[in-house]
């Protein structure tokens, strides 16, 4: 289970059901990948604290980081491509979701 946070969703929920949703990232100062100092064995989202802000550890592959959720970004293509194929990590503010019109 991870906390996310959501500025608008079109409709209301209910407990039990499935809802489609858009995640991203997002950071203050904008999102910065690396390669993580140690080896890791998995991908993983790694909360920090109480509030919305992540470690998100995973493979890069073109403008997809895989961290056992699929984040799609042109960002991550554009700016970080020579890390594709590689696992990266990113400290994020807040993933952020977007819940879409069923």
């Amino acid at each position: 289970m991870i906390s996310v946070f959501a500025a608008v969703c079109p409709y209301r929920f209910e407990v039990g059901r499935s809802y489609p949703v858009e995640v991203s990232l997002w950071a203050l100062d904008g999102l910065v990948l690396e390669q993580p100092a140690a080896p890791v064995a998995a991908p993983r989202l790694l909360r920090r604290g109480d509030g919305f802000g992540y470690l998100v550890v995973g493979r890069l592959d073109g403008r997809v980081l895989d961290a056992g959720i699929k984040f799609d970004d042109p960002l991550f293509e554009r700016e970080f491509a020579y890390l594709s194929g590689q696992t990266v990590e990113v400290e994020v503010d807040r993933i952020e979701a977007a819940f879409l019109v069923e």
